[in-house]
């Protein structure tokens, strides 16, 4: 058995430790590793990481100035680290409740960070069809639910919060509307 693949095979052919790690990569089909790089490469940009950032910034190089020598250099296998563990959404959700977002920063930032995640996602989409990118992609809703009584009071709040500051609206379920979904 080859150095970074283990037990267990698909249509054939091994099954290596880095698709056990990325569901994304799993469904991909097979992989053929590219050797290490060996001696010197001379590039005007050398980009350190074959994630989602790594890979945007080198196409977007690559599309603004066709002629840059660019290259990604990556440890391990290209979208395996954090971007190919990710759960695949793209929201408007950032990192805070609306709430705590609010009482840290401000109404007006808040507008302004909703504002640039619903671009985000605008944008995410947009590049998938531009690049024809074959990913099963479909714009869901999102379902934030609700355990405790707590919880609950603070969508709740968070619900306020959008309704009274320009920000995407949301909207509440019970829980007889929740189980008709």
């Amino acid at each position: 058995m080859e150095r970074g693949q283990s037990e267990g095979s698909r249509e054939g052919w091994p099954v290596a430790e880095w698709e056990r790690k990325s569901f994304w990569l799993e469904t991909a089909g097979p992989y053929e590793p590219q050797p290490a790089l060996q001696g010197d490469r001379v590039v005007e940009v050398a980009v350190v990481g074959g994630g989602f950032t790594g890979l945007s910034t080198a196409l977007h190089l690559k599309e603004r100035q066709p002629g840059l020598r660019v290259a990604v250099l990556e440890a391990g296998v290209t979208g395996c680290g954090a971007s190919g563990r990710n759960a695949g959404f793209a929201t408007t959700l950032f990192g805070v409740s609306l709430t705590i977002t609010v009482l840290r920063w401000g109404r007006e930032r808040a507008r302004e960070a909703d504002q640039y995640m619903v671009r985000a996602v605008e944008y995410t989409e947009a590049q998938i069809r531009r690049l024809g990118i074959d990913c099963d992609y479909e714009r869901q809703g999102l379902l934030a639910v609700a355990a405790t009584p707590g919880q609950l009071r603070g969508q709740r709040g968070g619900q306020g919060q959008a309704e009274g500051g320009g920000v995407t609206p949301t909207g509440g379920r019970d829980r007889g509307e929740v189980g008709e979904l």
